[in-house]
């Protein structure tokens, strides 16, 4: 009997120990859709690659609407990091006029009127430790941002067709800061993530206002600002900038 009055007594403990410890653990779930406009240049570094083209005048790549999603997990486990998951899709199409020097894969587009496509997807996997938690948000970390996504031209007179192809893992610092705002469920915040080294820079910032309701439930309207400078990446240069306005939903747990 005393055996059994032991193991009930655990038993106990061991479901309010589990239910103390889900009761730190934080979940946060949201999405966006983002008015993302590029500019800048690209150019292929690959074999008989050279001149580069301007996304926006030349290539007449315009703003798209898309989105992306993101999942926050935090836990109470000592100097284990938080996580956070992001997915960003994004895909460019236009049509315009390459200039005199623009090739891709040895193929010359000289002059000649083309249709463009780009597609750039983004997994960020962002590690990260929460050191305020307050009035005042602060947390640090290190994100890997994955680029997955090609480059394509097609010539409408020749009708050849090129395209670049990219894949590459890269390693940033991350930082999010935040102000709350007492009993008012306004809270603002800069979050980004960003490195440079050997001629190549990335940085991804966005800045973003936040009203909750209803304790579980929220809405967030921003400006993110995407900024990509690569030296021969997978046989691709380029330095262009995506940018615009978001909005979006989110769930906290």
């Amino acid at each position: 009997m005393r055996n059994l009055m032991k193991a009930a007594g655990a038993a106990v403990l061991l479901a309010a120990a589990s239910t103390a410890h889900a009761e730190f653990i934080g979940l946060e779930i949201g999405a966006a859709g983002w008015r993302a406009g590029p500019s800048g240049w690209i150019e292929d570094e690959g074999t008989g690659g050279s001149g580069t083209a301007d996304l926006e005048r030349e290539l007449g790549l315009d703003d798209e609407f898309g989105g992306f999603a993101w999942i926050r997990i935090m836990h109470p486990i000592p100097l284990l990091p938080n996580v956070k998951l992001t997915y960003t899709p994004l895909k460019f199409d236009g049509s315009g006029t390459v200039g005199s020097g623009f090739q891709v894969g040895g193929v010359s587009f000289a002059g000649e009127a083309v249709d463009a496509e780009a597609e750039i997807n983004q997994i960020d996997a962002t590690l990260f430790y929460e050191v305020l938690d307050n009035i005042v948000d602060l947390d640090v970390g290190l994100n890997v941002k994955v680029l997955d996504g090609y480059f394509k031209v097609t010539g409408r007179n020749s009708g050849q067709t090129e395209q670049i192809d990219f894949n590459a893992p890269i390693p940033m610092l991350y930082a999010n800061v935040g102000v709350n705002l007492p009993f008012t469920g306004l809270s603002a915040a800069v979050e980004g993530a960003g490195i440079a080294y050997s001629g190549n820079r990335l940085m991804d910032v966005k800045a973003s206002l936040r009203y909750s309701f209803a304790g579980v439930i929220a809405v967030e309207a921003g400006y993110r600002r995407l900024q990509l400078k690569l030296d021969d990446v997978d046989d691709l240069s380029s330095d262009f900038t995506v940018d615009g306005p978001y909005l979006g939903v989110l769930a906290r747990f």
